[in-house]
């Protein structure tokens, strides 16, 4: 090919660009240690791939997931390079088993993984507050629904810029969307497009935040041509570039967002009547994920009626505690009280401020008030 960057591009076939990023990451240590040890850039044979992760299990520094992600680097390398398959190092029985012993026997003694905790419901109700919010600034109403789409679409954070903006559409029954490419899905893989719903019935506070949320996007800031979703704001959550944000774009957005939302209070109903402080625990939600409420498996079987009568039993659960005990968020807010008390807010701050659930009694379950 006449030009070597479209060559390059071909190269790396369909991956997605979080994959192609992570693969130097994973190679760079073994690189610096080979440069070191053998002067050279490339591994001379088994041995010498064995000893390096040999001398970092010994060390210490090695992981459950290091030597899983050095061998994908190092087929990628392989692949690319058109190193014959006899000859590729990252399929050679010796080292391969070597990974599996180690990994196994890491993931043997590492502490259990935990689940990443659930927002607590005083936050949705926050973000659908303050998206219905006309006076608020449409930027921070666009925010609040990224996070709203993703709690109730079961969306992973980089998902967000896989939703086809064009495909957005709203009728009496809810919202729909088409999301192009996911990890497991769009082109190049055996899933192809899948289709998102929410419901207009999903909310927590009475409101129809997702006509609000309709409204925004349809406003002159987010209405104008692309192929992705989330938009680049500045730190004055101004559209500083129509370009595309990226992963880490991503991340840096929601915490941006999390830190500039501040407690306020909020007249109305009895759950609304004192100040909240539900954004003051940023770094406890903001590296998180945000998963929750329904199995991805949902949005997988692209079944528009399974997706809405879950949606229906979530808030069937949240609002009118059915079926008994309703849900419990005794453990969560438990988990938050903590880590405020680490930081210096007084002993049972955080647990007022997020209590938004009636307690549950022998004749009533848990809903929200």
């Amino acid at each position: 090919m006449s030009d070597p960057t479209a060559a390059w591009r071909r190269a790396f076939g369909s991956r997605r660009a979080g994959t192609l990023k992570n693969r130097p990451v994973a190679w760079e240590a073994f690189l610096r240690w080979l440069e070191q040890a053998e002067a050279t850039a490339r591994p001379s044979g088994p041995g010498i791939v064995l000893q390096h992760f040999q001398e970092r299990f010994e060390g210490g520094t090695l992981y459950k997931t290091t030597s899983n992600s050095f061998l994908g680097s190092l087929f990628l390398l392989e692949q690319v390079g058109q190193v014959l398959p006899a000859d590729r190092l990252s399929s050679d029985t010796l080292i391969t088993e070597a990974v599996k012993s180690w990994s196994t026997e890491l993931e043997t003694y590492a502490p259990a993984v935990r689940q990443a905790p659930m927002f607590s419901i005083a936050i949705l109700l926050a973000l659908e507050i303050t998206l219905v919010r006309t006076g608020t600034p449409p930027r921070l109403r666009f925010g609040c629904f990224m996070l709203l789409i993703m709690v109730w679409s079961a969306l992973r954070r980089d998902d967000l810029q896989s939703i086809d903006p064009s495909s957005l559409s709203l009728s009496q029954l809810g919202l729909k969307f088409t999301l192009r490419r996911t990890k497991t899905s769009g082109p190049g893989k055996k899933l192809g497009a899948l289709q998102g719903f929410i419901l207009r019935a999903v909310s927590l506070s009475g409101y129809d935040w997702v006509a609000a949320a309709w409204g925004v996007l349809r406003s002159d800031d987010f209405n104008w041509p692309r192929d992705f979703l989330c938009v680049h704001l500045d730190e004055n959550w101004a559209v500083a570039s129509h370009a595309s944000r990226s992963l880490k774009g991503s991340l840096h957005w929601l915490e941006q967002f999390f830190g500039s939302c501040t407690p306020r209070s909020i007249k109305g109903n009895g759950a609304f009547r004192r100040p909240h402080t539900w954004f003051r625990v940023k770094p406890w939600r903001s590296g998180r994920a945000i998963r929750q409420g329904m199995s991805y498996l949902h949005l997988q079987l692209r079944l528009a009626q399974v997706i809405h009568q879950a949606q229906s039993a979530i808030c069937t659960s949240l609002l009118e505690g059915k079926p008994k005990p309703g849900y419990i968020e005794e453990e969560l807010l438990q988990e938050l009280n903590e880590f405020g008390v680490a930081r210096g807010l007084t002993n049972g701050l955080l647990i007022r401020a997020h209590s938004v659930l009636e307690a549950s009694s022998t004749s009533q379950p848990s809903r929200c008030r």
